[in-house]
């Protein structure tokens, strides 16, 4: 699987990449091809019962993006977009005062993942331009960690190492900067929560990783 899903990327950014352009004209440099983009944001995520509350989490992310078709005289253009992003996963069992001063009220979820996307953007005028993409991603979990304050729980919470989902994310930019919002969510299961205390032990999953980010564009396309 880990081969047909490179052979994939390799493909979707292969596409008109090396087509042979007007007779005498240079050929770019190869990373003259592709729009570079870096993002930075906020967002909320929560995860299944008991940790069914939403918490505040930072994102931020690089992309590449490749156009490879254009319509109606270069003001739509499709592209596909691939990067790294970093999130995280977590949630909180209450929102009640008492209960956010205990230990274990919340848990946070370090997240990696692979988009790969396809997209749409349009040109409004010289400056503005709206933009849309949709796709899957691949991901990665890495350890739990566990609020602290006072009180002792037993919980525990391992990490489910690899995530699988789909994402989606529209915004504007006004030249090289731009917003968005978004969503990730994915179909596998995060961690498994286990209180011998309160004799829970249940697989979680994540309800969604929702943002808003700031991003700048480089090598404009």
């Amino acid at each position: 699987m880990k081969k047909y899903f490179i052979i994939a990327i390799f493909a979707m950014f292969s596409v008109n990449t090396f087509a042979q352009g007007p007779v005498g004209e240079k050929p770019k440099p190869f990373f003259k091809l592709f729009e570079y983009t870096v993002s930075i944001g906020v967002g909320t995520t929560a995860s299944d019962s008991p940790y069914d509350n939403a918490v505040i989490n930072i994102n931020a992310g690089v992309d590449i993006k490749k156009v490879f078709k254009s319509f109606s005289n270069d003001k739509a253009k499709l592209y596909g977009l691939t990067g790294l992003h970093f999130t995280q996963h977590g949630g909180k069992t209450s929102n009640l005062l008492d209960d956010m001063m205990t230990s274990g009220n919340s848990f946070r979820q370090i997240h990696l993942n692979i988009p790969i996307h396809v997209g749409l953007k349009y040109k409004i005028n010289d400056n503005f331009q709206l933009f849309a993409d949709l796709g899957p991603y691949i991901g990665y979990n890495g350890k739990c960690s566990f609020s602290e304050g006072y009180g002792h729980h037993d919980f525990v919470m391992e990490s489910k190492a690899f995530d699988f989902g789909i994402g989606g994310n529209i915004g504007i930019c006004f030249k090289k900067f731009g917003i968005s919002i978004g969503l990730d969510k994915g179909f596998l299961d995060i961690a498994k929560f286990s209180s011998e205390e309160d004799n829970i032990s249940k697989n979680l999953k994540s309800k969604g990783v929702a943002y808003i980010r700031l991003q700048w564009t480089f090598n404009k396309q």
